[in-house]
């Protein structure tokens, strides 16, 4: 049984138990306190202990708690060896058919449904009762993928679209302050000519100058007024639509923005759904790999601490690193070169030569996840001397 020493989960010797805080995307599991301590001390601790039970301990070879992605979850890597010895994932898995396998699966099910009962998890109804129709897991990772690429495309329109309203909110702004000093001079403009009438009918009232020459001047200033007031008014009527036009973009701006928010939020969400679904699809890989290794091994092993025969190999570099090449697997499938080395280098790794990494343009995905997974084995491997940055 497994018990909790300084904070980790020493299952056996082989088994590694990590969480991988310092390449987390989900802060909320680095901060909730009570979600860390409900899976490192307790749940972890539950599932493994099912897992032994159900397939026992000496063959659960690996058990890894993750606590950095959307769901904290385990992988655990099972040798399928029975009690009389032999190799053979049909006994321990499967069954003499089809319906018995998935008699098994659905019986599996419903014991781990106990396990997780006092965490709030209900089983699920079956699918015979339901009768629900599931996609294929490549159906849903293309899926996830194309609507990536959608809500991708959508952010790139809409940052055009708010980079065109930008532009037209700078020239509103600009027509609105250039108007806003029209405006103000010839308020000015006006007030100066209502006082020099003002002035010249004082004139006029008090007989203080030649009455012709001093109405002629009055009217002469009237009209200048009159064009001034003319000028003002039409000014008044150019400011207050440039203001209304200036309301409607940084309305549409904002709705715009607004919109941008939610795609981007559906758009991490379904990355990361994407990227669960492509971290499970190389683990698959990585464990058939694996357990087709141990397959020719074992039958040469003279006993069960033989275990020379797997030195080199690539079932015991995933035993020992599997959640290391696995994430560096993952940055090499979508060709982030840098974030492959940069993450093998900071556990520790002596990188490899990536020069000219991709896929190859008729290559098969099975083959090219195989290879990543090579490439990040070579990648993650320890430089003499050199342990894992801290």
């Amino acid at each position: 049984m497994a018990k909790v020493v300084n904070g980790s989960l020493p299952f056996t010797p082989s088994v590694e138990y990590s969480k991988y805080v310092e390449h987390s995307n989900i802060k909320e599991y680095e901060t909730d306190k009570k979600m860390r301590i409900l899976w490192q001390d307790i749940r972890a601790k539950d599932i493994y202990d099912f897992c032994c039970r159900e397939f026992g301990e000496e063959n659960v070879v690996s058990f890894i708690v993750h606590l950095d992605e959307l769901n904290p979850h385990a992988h655990a890597v099972i040798v399928p060896i029975t009690k009389d010895g032999r190799l053979s994932a049909k006994d321990m898995f499967g069954g003499n058919d089809m319906n018995q396998a998935r008699t098994r699966m659905r019986e599996l099910h419903s014991r781990l449904a106990e396990v997780n009962e006092k965490y709030g998890l209900e089983r699920g109804d079956d699918i015979t009762i339901t009768g629900a129709k599931h996609k294929s897991t490549e159906t849903y990772r293309r899926e996830l993928a194309d609507e990536c690429r959608t809500l991708s495309n959508e952010v790139g329109m809409k940052k055009t679209l708010l980079s065109g309203l930008n532009r037209c909110i700078t020239k509103a702004e600009t027509k609105i302050k250039a108007l806003q000093t029209m405006v103000s001079n010839l308020e000015k403009a006006e007030a100066e000519k209502q006082a020099t009438i003002a002035e010249l009918e004082d004139y006029m009232k008090n007989h203080l100058g030649d009455a012709v020459e001093i109405m002629a001047k009055i009217t002469a200033t009237r009209k200048e007024h009159w064009d001034v007031r003319d000028k003002l008014n039409d000014k008044k009527v150019k400011l207050a639509q440039a203001k209304l036009q200036l309301d409607e973009l940084l309305k549409n701006t904002s709705h715009i923005e607004a919109r941008n928010r939610e795609i981007k939020a559906d758009f991490e969400k379904t990355a990361v759904s994407y990227q669960q679904q492509m971290i499970n699809k190389i683990w698959a890989q990585a464990g058939m790999k694996a357990l087709a290794e141990i397959a020719d091994i074992y039958p040469r092993m003279t006993s069960i601490h033989d275990s020379s025969l797997f030195d080199g190999s690539f079932a015991m570099d995933f035993i020992n690193q599997g959640d290391k090449i696995i994430y560096c697997a993952m940055y090499l499938y979508v060709c982030y070169i840098n974030e492959a080395t940069n993450f093998a280098e900071s556990q520790g790794g002596g990188g490899s030569d990536t020069k000219d990494w991709g896929r190859e343009k008729d290559e098969d995905e099975i083959e090219w996840i195989r290879r990543c997974l090579r490439q990040a084995t070579r990648m993650v491997k320890p430089r003499k001397g050199k342990g894992p940055s801290r």
